[in-house]
Parts: structure tokens; sequence; C-alpha cells
């Protein structure tokens, strides 16, 4: 999906430039390389919630540097293994895109993953405000 720039400050592609820059042309938050391909095995991996006796799984998509890794992985189970193009893009820390005059130090490179994770409440906030739940 393109970007709209007119919702973004006239200087936007200055600040993601010098964020880009930054990190290395990397995910700021798990490393990976802008650009690069990952393979992806869907898993239910246990989710540490603070609490040790908690035993809670979620079904996620687990990255592997090479198909190789990933075969390992999946060892022989039905799941796909998925190339995935890497696209990292700036996310907002205080989710607030209206903020114009953002610093960089609220801004951070990530990739899609690392992005969709960090948004999933703040968005189901907003629906849940949207809907009145």
């Amino acid at each position: 999906m393109p970007v709209d720039y007119s919702k973004y400050p006239p200087d936007w592609k200055e600040k993601v430039k010098k964020i880009k820059e930054r990190s290395g042309d990397k995910c700021e938050k798990c490393g990976v390389k802008n650009h690069s391909t990952v393979y992806a095995v869907k898993a239910w991996v246990r989710e540490y919630d603070g609490n040790k006796d908690t035993n809670k799984y979620k079904f996620r998509s687990i990255w592997f540097d090479t198909y190789g890794a990933a075969l390992r992985f999946s060892d022989g189970k039905e799941e796909p293994i998925n190339p995935i193009k890497i696209v990292c893009t700036t996310a907002h820390l205080d989710h607030d895109e209206t903020n114009w005059e953002v610093d960089i130090d609220r801004l951070m490179f990530m990739c899609q993953m690392c992005h969709l994770r960090y948004d999933r409440k703040e968005k189901w906030r907003r629906k849940s405000k949207k809907w009145n739940i």
C-alpha cells in the first residue's frame, strides 16, 4: 500500500532517513535486515506473562534466516514454510501520528512483525473506542 505523505509533516522523509541510518537499515527491535528474506513457520509458542504457572500458547509465525533452519524447525510437520520479504517502516512510539513535531527519539525503525506487535494494543483500544466496547 502506498504511503500518503499528505498525512505526514513536510520533513518526514528526512526524519525517516535519519532513523534508517541510526538503525543501520535493520529493525531496531529484532535486528532483521531491511529488504532481506526470511522463512516463516507457524507454531504454537508459549507466551510468558511473568507468571511461571501460566501456560498461555499462541499460534505464531516464527522467522528463520535460512530455509534450512526453517526446515529443521518444522521437522517434517505439515505447516508450510513461507518466504517473507522484510519491509521496515517507521513506528511512532507514542502512537500519535498527528504529532508533526515528534522527535526522532520517539520514532523507531521496525520490521512488519515487530511494528504490528507494537501497535496491536493501541489498534485494539482505538477499535474498542469506535465500537463503544
